[in-house]
């Protein structure tokens, strides 16, 4: 199964890479603004965390 997925996102490489996509400058910088939450400043956050588990999907 999982050769199917990795043959289909071989199909979808490119050889540019990441220069495919578009510099948000110019004519677009306006989508670097997101006009459905407002900058908010707060005091920075302090917390000790002991454990974090991060990406608790499971792989199926």
């Amino acid at each position: 199964m999982l050769a199917k997925y990795r043959a289909e996102r071989d199909k979808r490489l490119r050889p540019d890479g990441n220069a495919q996509y578009l510099a948000l400058k110019g004519r677009l910088a306006h989508d670097l603004d997101d006009p459905y939450t407002p900058v908010e400043p707060r005091e920075a956050k302090t917390d000790h965390v002991m454990f974090a588990f991060v990406g608790g999907g499971s792989r199926v």
